[in-house]
């Protein structure tokens, strides 16, 4: 890939009120790639697009950790070829 990159995203988030300390992230990025190499090849230009899926919720009152879970679904489209990838995360974040 290029460091040269350019793209945009748009996304959605949403924090329930009830149930309370829930809420959800969905975004979609595309970015347009203008020099791609795979190994020593110059492959020409290239598109990626990325559509994230994220839920959080916390635990604790006080509020002491918010667990975080995602879902990313990525495509690589080059010139002759199409790559795809899939990312499951499981996180939390706490605070002392």
């Amino acid at each position: 890939m290029s460091e040269n990159g350019t793209g945009f995203e748009i996304g959605v988030h949403d924090q329930w009120v009830s149930p309370s300390g829930k809420g959800a992230t969905l975004s979609l990025r595309k970015i347009q790639w203008p020099k791609v190499r795979q190994g020593d090849t110059d492959t020409g230009e290239a598109t990626s697009d990325i559509l994230h899926m994220g839920w959080s919720w916390i635990s604790g009152t006080p509020i002491i950790t918010v667990w975080l879970m995602g879902l990313d679904i990525a495509t690589l489209n080059l010139p002759h070829d199409r790559k795809l990838e899939m990312q499951f995360a499981l996180g939390m974040r706490t605070d002392f």
